[in-house]
């Protein structure tokens, strides 16, 4: 389904379209780890564990399964206060899969 019929659907459900933008380097000012509690059919898997970018918006970044970098207003996520080790731990989880 193209993607501008895809943004008249879930209009028509009641739903809410954020036009995903590609991420500056600009942007970026820290990373975290986040649970994903809001949908995006296309990108977003509810209840993953995603590295997020910070930035000084009321955004986060993301990259993708397939590695394009979106961004998705902040009340997507819910941030996770790590401690080093465990934010270490899910990297070097993650760069293996």
């Amino acid at each position: 389904m193209n993607e501008e019929l895809l943004k008249e659907k879930i209009l028509k459900q009641g739903g809410r379209v954020f036009d995903r933008e590609r991420i500056s380097s600009k942007t970026n000012t820290e990373k975290k780890f986040a649970i994903c509690v809001k949908a995006d059919e296309d990108v977003l898997i509810p209840l993953k564990v995603y590295e997020v970018t910070l930035s000084k918006t009321d955004y986060v970044g993301i990259t993708s399964e397939n590695g394009e970098k979106f961004i998705y207003p902040s009340d997507y996520f819910v941030l996770l206060d790590l401690s080093p080790k465990a934010s270490q731990i899910l990297r070097q989880a993650t760069a293996l899969s």
